[in-house]
């Protein structure tokens, strides 16, 4: 689970609050300068049916960054898609 302030008003996945959720790993360990691209996926049931989302995290950890610092790729990724069907 992930603590400490939720970085530009994003919710942060709970697995408890998003049933369709897969069960979150421990947080990944930050390195100054490092950027992290954090993807996570669901399913919801409704009564229209299943509906999907998948969600995108971009971080940068450290002191400053420059303004375009995602237009590059990231120095790491963490993948905790699951396979919905």
């Amino acid at each position: 689970m992930l603590t400490g302030p939720v970085p530009h008003g994003l919710p942060i996945p709970n697995h408890s609050v998003h049933p369709g959720a897969p069960p979150l790993r421990r947080r990944p360990r930050r390195v100054p300068g490092e950027t992290l691209r954090w993807q996570i996926n669901y399913r919801f049931s409704g009564y229209h049916g299943w509906s999907y989302r998948l969600d995108t995290l971009n971080l940068a950890y450290g002191p400053a960054f420059p303004p375009d610092v995602f237009l590059t790729p990231p120095t790491r990724t963490v993948d905790e898609r699951a396979r919905l069907y």
